[in-house]
C-alpha cells in the first residue's frame, strides 16, 4: 500500500484544526509554540466559532436547586442524556442563576440575588462580570431584556433593554472595550409601559430581533430589529393572522429569520413564516391541528444540523422536532429537566470572556 502524501501545513491549520471539538483544540495547544500561538489567535477563534455554529453536538445547560448540569443534544451521540456537572465560578447557588442568551460558547447570565450580569464560558470556566459602580450591568428580572451579538469588527456586544418607571434606556456593552454606552431610544411609547413584554434577542445576520407584545390582545405584537453595526433600531410589522390571539417564537434557520406562530391549546394551529426584505412570507401551514409534544410556554428553540427546528419544553423535558421538509411536528426524545429552573442551549467553543 502506497504511503499517503503529507497534508499541506496550511490545510491542517485552516481546514482541519477549526473543525476539531473545543477540548481537542485545547490539547493541541501543547504540540508546539507555533500551534499555541495560532490556536490562541483571533483569526483561529473566528474560524473555529464558524465551524462550531453548525456542529451537531449542541449542548443544553440547566441550573436546578442543587446543581448545574450540561447534556448533549445530539440524539445519536452515546453521550445523549448523559449529565455532566459544571462548576459554577460565581458565589451563588445554582438556583440563583438565570441564563438569558448565548453566543459562541459564552452564556450571558444574571445572578438573581444581586441582579448582576456576567458572561461565562462553562467549558473554559472563565467569566466576566458586567456590572459597575455606575449602576450599569444590573438586570431586572421582570422588565428587562437582552441579546448578545458580534459586530463587523468581531467585537462581542451586549444589548441591554432596560425599563424603569416607563423610561426606556438601551445600554450597549462592548467586551473589547469593557465599557457601557447608551444609544438613542425608541420614540414610540408603546414599548415603554410595564404591560409590554419583550422577548430575548434572536441573532440573525448582522441584526438582533426582539418581539414586543403590548397587553393580551391580538394585533399588538411588533418586531424590532437592532442593526449591530449602525447601532440603530427599526420597526418591522408582525404577520397578519386573522385577528386571533397567537404566540410567536423567533428562530434563525439557515441565516434567515423565521417566526413560528401557534394558536389554540391542545389542538394547535401552527404556521411558519419567513422574513424577506422586511416582508413576512408564509412558508407553510401545518395541514391539520396537531397535538404537539411540547407546550406553548416555557419553551426554548434552536436549529439542529439538518436545519430542522427543535423545541425543548422546560416544564416537562419533552423534545419535539419541526421537520421543515415533511411539514410535521414529532416528538423523538425526552430530557430529564424536571428540576430545571433556568436553561439555555449553546455550542462549546474556547472563546474566553476575558479576551
Amino acid at each position: 500500500m502506497a504511503d499517503l502524501p503529507d497534508l499541506p501545513f496550511l490545510v491542517v491549520l485552516y481546514v482541519i484544526l477549526p473543525r476539531l471539538p473545543p477540548k481537542v483544540v485545547t490539547q493541541c495547544k501543547v504540540v508546539c509554540k507555533q500551534w499555541l500561538s495560532f490556536l490562541s489567535s483571533p483569526e483561529f477563534l473566528r474560524l473555529h466559532c464558524y465551524s462550531m455554529r453548525t456542529s451537531v453536538d449542541q449542548k443544553i445547560i440547566t441550573a436546578g436547586p442543587r446543581s448545574c448540569i450540561v447534556r448533549s443534544l445530539d440524539c445519536e451521540s452515546p453521550n445523549f442524556n448523559l449529565p455532566t456537572n459544571v462548576h459554577i465560578p460565581f458565589n451563588c447557588q445554582p438556583y440563583n442563576l438565570l441564563f438569558i442568551s448565548s453566543l459562541d460558547g459564552m452564556l450571558c447570565v444574571c445572578l438573581k440575588k444581586t441582579c448582576e450580569l456576567a458572561v461565562w464560558n462553562p467549558l473554559t470556566r472563565v467569566y466576566r462580570k458586567l456590572s459597575n459602580s455606575n449602576g450599569q450591568g444590573f438586570y431586572d428580572l421582570e422588565y428587562d431584556s437582552l441579546g448578545i451579538c458580534i459586530d463587523s469588527s468581531y467585537d462581542y456586544i451586549i444589548v441591554h433593554i432596560k425599563r424603569i418607571h416607563s423610561i426606556l434606556t438601551i445600554w450597549i456593552y462592548s467586551m473589547r472595550q469593557n465599557s457601557w454606552s447608551t444609544i438613542r431610544c425608541l420614540e414610540d411609547t408603546v414599548y415603554l409601559g410595564h404591560t409590554s413584554t419583550w422577548s430575548p434577542g434572536t441573532l440573525c445576520g448582522n441584526s438582533l430581533y426582539f418581539t414586543v407584545c403590548q397587553g393580551c390582545r391580538s394585533g399588538n405584537e411588533t418586531l424590532l430589529r437592532f442593526d449591530v453595526d449602525s447601532r440603530m433600531f427599526s420597526v418591522i410589522g408582525f404577520p397578519n393572522v386573522c385577528g386571533q390571539r397567537v404566540l410567536g417564537n423567533l428562530v434563525n434557520i439557515r441565516d434567515q429569520l423565521h417566526l413560528i406562530l401557534h394558536s389554540g391549546f391542545y389542538n394547535l394551529h401552527v404556521e411558519l413564516w419567513k422574513l424577506q426584505t422586511e416582508t413576512w412570507m408564509k412558508v407553510f401551514v401545518y395541514p391539520h391541528a396537531v397535538h404537539k409534544p411540547v407546550s406553548l410556554v416555557s419553551t426554548i428553540k434552536y436549529v439542529n444540523a439538518t436545519g430542522n427546528c427543535i423545541e425543548v419544553d422546560l416544564m416537562s423535558g419533552a423534545v419535539g422536532q419541526i421537520d421543515l421538509s415533511m411539514n410535521e411536528i414529532t416528538g423523538f426524545s425526552n430530557l430529564p429537566l424536571y428540576e430545571s429552573l433556568s436553561t439555555v442551549i449553546y455550542y462549546e467553543t474556547i472563546v474566553s470572556p476575558d479576551l
